[in-house]
């Protein structure tokens, strides 16, 4: 256990703390404040934690876990009980995943609008530089994305980040973890969903049929156009396969995921 973790445990009090994942400067351990059931993340990245913090503030009420307490370099959560993500339905109960997530969206896109977070449009932007993707899939990312945008329904909160192990048990319901916070076309929330659990989804010999049934369905669930859900998860693919190359991470998942929803897409 890092010693940040050990740091915001004295901090704040908290016992029988136990690690439970560790990602980059990220860590993430559970224990008990007093009798309650507590989530402490700690993270090298001040910036990133205050984004998400900000992030858990304007979606307070509309389906998040709760933001306990706050300092540079750690978050103090509310726990969801038994916290099992939505990675354990899959691929059995992947219908029974798109409906929870549906009504999670739909939950998150009432809050307040919060004019100080970031665009789509800013998220984006990346596409038009240079980067070490086949031409072909960037062009057309680039394509799709000015479509969406010039096309794009009335803007609403957007988590940013919507996918399996983002949204987690909390006795009979389900919470949101992890918000990003963005401010955008409410269909581009489903493109995470779409795209995950990683690497899970590419190793299942019936892939493409999970992805055009998943697109139909939150079609129906969201009442818009497949073609434009299936256009915001080929453009988020592409952002991620990109976010990869920045980080210097192994971009071989979303290499291998593009060309299968770029079928897709006419």
């Amino acid at each position: 256990m890092n010693d940040l973790i050990r740091l915001y445990a004295r901090h704040w009090n908290i016992r029988n703390l136990t690690l439970q994942t560790q990602s980059g400067p990220n860590y993430i351990a559970k224990g008990f404040q007093g009798e309650k059931h507590i989530v402490l993340k700690t993270s090298a990245n001040a910036r990133s934690l205050a984004q998400e913090a900000r992030a858990l503030r304007a979606f307070e009420g509309y389906g998040t876990v709760q933001l306990l307490a706050q300092e540079a370099h750690a978050l103090l959560l509310q726990c969801a009980d038994p916290g099992q993500s939505l990675c354990s339905l899959f691929p059995e109960k992947d219908h029974a995943s798109i409906l929870i997530t549906a009504a999670c969206m739909k939950q998150l896109h009432t809050a307040p609008l919060d004019p100080h977070f970031k665009t789509l449009a800013d998220r984006v932007a990346i596409l038009a530089h240079e980067w070490a993707v086949p031409e072909h899939l960037l062009k057309k990312a680039r394509m799709l994305t000015k479509e969406l945008l010039d096309t794009t329904p009335p803007a609403v909160m957007l988590h940013g980040d919507l996918h399996h192990s983002n949204i987690v048990r909390n006795n009979d319901a389900w919470l949101v973890i992890d918000p990003k916070g963005l401010i955008g076309d409410p269909t581009y929330e489903a493109a995470a969903f779409i795209v995950n659990p990683k690497p899970q989804l590419i190793r299942e010999p019936m892939i493409e049929k999970i992805l055009v049934d998943r697109i139909e369905l939150f079609a129906q669930k969201l009442h818009c156009e497949k073609a434009r859900i299936a256009s915001w998860a080929y453009v988020h693919t592409i952002l991620a396969w990109i976010w990869a190359l920045e980080d210097g991470q192994n971009y071989t998942y979303w290499k291998e995921v593009a060309p299968r929803l770029n079928f897709l897409i006419r």
